[in-house]
């Protein structure tokens, strides 16, 4: 993208330069400059903002434009292009063409421009930095606390949950206990346990930090009135706006728990605000579950999830939900608000953190770190999961899910079911601790066919069979487009033992 005078982004020199992506399991990269030019890597964009299968450019066109690439690989582009014949030059030249005419289309069709031009504005920073070193130059999320896990919750199927979630609520108490820098107060560096009594803070005057954050979050107010009422491009600018303030404002408070900077880490900040937030979201569950019919379903970090046995229906539930968030707010100060978020018709809570949720009146489902929510989990296992998931959302009969599982696993065995659904994708990493770890083996034989895997690519493969000696994992897995050629035996077994068995087995544990 050529020079645009508002949006300096740019060097005088040419010198190439070198840098580390977000993904530490990348490799580094090394950026072409040019002179008053701009380079935006969508790829990094991309890999950056969305949790994809494939960041392959035809997967990602076919997902966000419905277009698809030449079907072309890089090695088959250098042998036509050896053989120098002119209707081989002219497929590359198409392939090429496409390729750039699909990158111009993402880049117009998610309003990429728009994304990074909001947040650099807000931000006051440049275009290469919020997508090589994140929201600024040393925020990074690498220190995490412990948040509330309601222990008292029940794995199983529900029926009409409602969510209330505390909004903004670290940012929230940030300002309200005015926790900042600025205004810590050691009390007693000796005391080993922690408490909420452990650490003071100034009342007054408003904090540097908690003054910045209540500023974002007033303008992010402001923005997203403006952005209710536009249309059009206005109305996409001022939501990247709001989205670019929020993620800014998080950022501030993310910086107390970095190690990536001894001059931003501020322990005692974050452990304070956790452990307020903490207290609030238990307050909050006990307030409602002593006051209302209802039952707790699931407690998270800065929200709980309810059911009513009076509430079975979208209007009632909804009603109850936005009463009991109303009320309960006004037990706690004014800048700490619980709102309805949203409702599930149905809900099924597999494990801690794990669960899968039907959304009321939208008809869509949303997961959380389960099998087909991975980009490792193949074809065939995210299907067969997704299947048996709304059999169990919808009371199937305890023999039709077994039946259901039996005929899966039989056409598996069978070979009726295409190598391409069983094809796992992986990213390959770096520094790992043992040379024996699969991954790290394949990538070594791959080496072998000419190929070099570097830190932060996909590897596709399969696992066929091998000689008894050659049992474990790391002999097992094989580039998928050598199935064919070599007529290899996929080792459907081996499948189940590694990848199907322990899904389906949380599955199988709910029906009781």
């Amino acid at each position: 993208m050529t020079n645009n005078e508002d949006v300096k982004d740019y060097d005088d020199n040419d010198d190439d330069e070198e840098y580390q992506p977000l993904n530490k399991n990348s490799q580094a990269l090394r950026k072409k400059k040019l002179k008053r030019h701009i380079i935006i890597d969508i790829y990094q964009y991309i890999m950056k903002e969305y949790k994809l299968q494939s960041y392959s450019l035809s997967s990602v066109s076919e997902k966000f434009t419905r277009n698809k690439n030449v079907e072309l690989s890089y090695k088959e582009v250098f042998n036509l292009y050896k053989k120098g014949d002119k209707e081989y030059i002219e497929t590359i030249a198409r392939y090429c063409i496409v390729d750039l005419l699909l990158i111009i289309i993402l880049f117009d069709n998610m309003n990429i421009w728009v994304s990074v031009t909001e947040m650099l504005t807000i931000t006051s920073t440049r275009i290469r930095d919020l997508y090589t070193r994140g929201q600024t130059k040393s925020l990074l999320k690498e220190f995490k606390y412990e948040g509330a896990i309601l222990s008292n919750t029940t794995h199983g199927l529900y029926k009409w949950c409602f969510l209330l979630d505390f909004s903004s609520l670290c940012l929230s108490i940030v300002i309200k206990h005015n926790i900042c820098y600025s205004t810590f107060i050691k009390k007693n560096s000796n005391q080993r346990c922690f408490t909420v009594k452990s650490y003071i803070f100034a009342k007054k005057p408003l904090g540097l930090v908690s003054s910045l954050v209540k500023v974002l979050i007033l303008k992010r107010k402001e923005v997203k009135i403006q952005s209710s009422m536009a249309i059009g491009i206005e109305n996409i600018v001022l939501e990247r706006r709001q989205l670019a303030l929020k993620i800014l404002a998080n950022s501030v408070y993310d910086s107390y728990g970095t190690r990536n900077s001894s001059y931003l880490q501020f322990i005692e900040g974050a452990k304070y605000t956790t452990t307020i937030g903490r207290s609030m979201l238990m307050h909050a569950s006990s307030i409602i579950s002593s006051r209302y019919l209802v039952q707790l379903v699931y407690g998270d970090i800065d929200s709980c999830m309810f059911t009513s046995d009076t509430a079975q229906d979208y209007e009632s539930c909804k009603a109850l939900a936005v009463h009991i968030s109303n009320e309960v707010s006004k037990e706690f100060p004014t800048l700490i608000k619980l709102e309805f978020e949203t409702m599930f018709e149905t809900f099924l809570l597999i494990i801690k953190k794990r669960y899968i949720g039907l959304i009321a009146g939208k008809h869509k489902m949303t997961y959380k770190v389960v099998v087909v929510s991975r980009r490792d989990s193949c074809i065939f296992l995210k299907h067969m999961y997704l299947s048996l998931v709304e059999m169990r959302m919808n009371s199937a009969p305890y023999e039709h899910i077994m039946e259901f599982i039996r005929t899966k696993l039989l056409s598996l065995v069978r070979n009726h079911i295409p190598f391409e659904s069983l094809i796992i994708t992986k990213t390959f990493g770096k520094g790992y601790s043992s040379t024996t770890i699969p991954l790290l083996v394949y990538s070594n034989r791959l080496k072998d066919l000419s190929i070099e895997a570097k830190p932060g690519d996909k590897l596709d493969f399969v696992f066929v069979k091998t000689k008894e000696r050659f049992k474990l994992q790391r002999y097992k897995i094989c580039p998928s487009y050598l199935v064919l050629p070599h007529n290899l035996e996929i080792d459907y077994l081996y499948y189940i033992k590694i990848c199907i068995s322990n899904p389906i087995h949380q599955i199988l544990q709910l029906l009781g």
